[in-house]
């Protein structure tokens, strides 16, 4: 970080999509990102937007910030991208979310068994 500033936190600045609403954070590189998803839910979430969410999705660099199921586990120190692009100036983290009507459409296609059929003779 520059600027003599604390290595163990992480200033970021939130893009949410399809909004013009930003915030900026200063985040300890400690925080887990399954809790920054649920801070940015329940104390930074635009009231402009649907607050329907299953989940969300962040991204930084180009890259996805934590995941599904256990990647959200990891601690901000251990996505190394965050850091990385502090160096030269606050990272901008983009913040997707996925709507609940979305989630449950996309499960429920993946439990539906194949419609094919085709017998072998």
């Amino acid at each position: 970080m520059e600027n003599g500033a604390d290595s163990t936190k992480v200033q970021v600045k939130l893009v949410f999509a399809n909004d013009d609403n930003t915030k900026e954070l200063t985040l300890p590189l400690s925080l887990s990102i399954k809790d920054l998803k649920q801070d940015i839910l329940e104390n930074h979430w635009p009231p402009t937007l649907p607050s329907d969410v299953a989940r969300l999705r962040l991204f930084a660099g180009g890259k996805e910030i934590g995941g599904k199921d256990g990647a959200d586990n990891q601690r901000l120190n251990e996505a190394k991208i965050l850091s990385d692009l502090s160096k030269i100036g606050v990272p901008a983290v983009h913040v997707q979310a996925v709507p609940k009507a979305m989630a449950v459409a996309v499960e429920s296609k993946k439990k539906q068994g194949s419609a094919c059929a085709c017998s072998l003779m």
